[in-house]
């Protein structure tokens, strides 16, 4: 998926002048990246704490950022597990997740990001994720698992609400 990938070379890209660029074409001039505490808002923050992730992570060439392989979209929303892997031999360092919440021209509007796991959600005031399973009454097999994304307005009520059906494996 083309703003997967446009994504996740954002965050792995060495050259700034690049950088720069790649941030101004893939999200919204008003868009914010938020991970815990750090909000950026614009392109000059998002820029800012772009470079300095790349800095602390990546700068020495140890390691690179890449998409899982189970990428969802619903609705304007994506939803991409992503994973930190040593270079060269790809030995997993840390996972997260990103909720990517697109505006009309698909450009990012809010990036959500959670590591280790989007059970983080708490930490934000205007976020909730609720994760679910379907089981027989009577015992058996896991009928359906998911989790649902709730943004919430400044009022707390329920502004999108984003579902994700987890793939069952038997």
């Amino acid at each position: 998926m083309d703003i997967v990938n446009r994504y996740v070379s954002v965050w792995n890209e060495p050259d700034a002048c690049e950088r720069r660029r790649r941030i101004r074409s893939l999200w919204a001039a008003d868009g914010t990246t938020c991970h815990r505490p750090l909000d950026a808002h614009g392109y000059e923050a998002i820029e800012a704490r772009v470079t300095a992730f790349w800095g602390k992570w990546l700068r020495d060439g140890k390691y690179i950022f890449r998409p899982k392989p189970d990428v969802v979209c619903h609705h304007g929303v994506v939803k991409v597990n992503w994973e930190m892997v040593t270079v060269p031999d790809g030995k997993l360092q840390a996972t997260g997740l990103s909720f990517l919440a697109l505006n009309s021209r698909e450009q990012i509007q809010h990036d959500y990001q959670f590591n280790p796991t989007a059970t983080d959600a708490e930490e934000f005031d205007n976020l909730v994720r609720l994760t679910w399973h379907v089981r027989p009454t009577r015992g058996g097999e896991m009928a359906a698992a998911g989790s649902d994304l709730l943004v919430l307005d400044e009022h707390g009520r329920i502004h999108a609400e984003y579902r994700y059906e987890e793939q069952r494996t038997t």
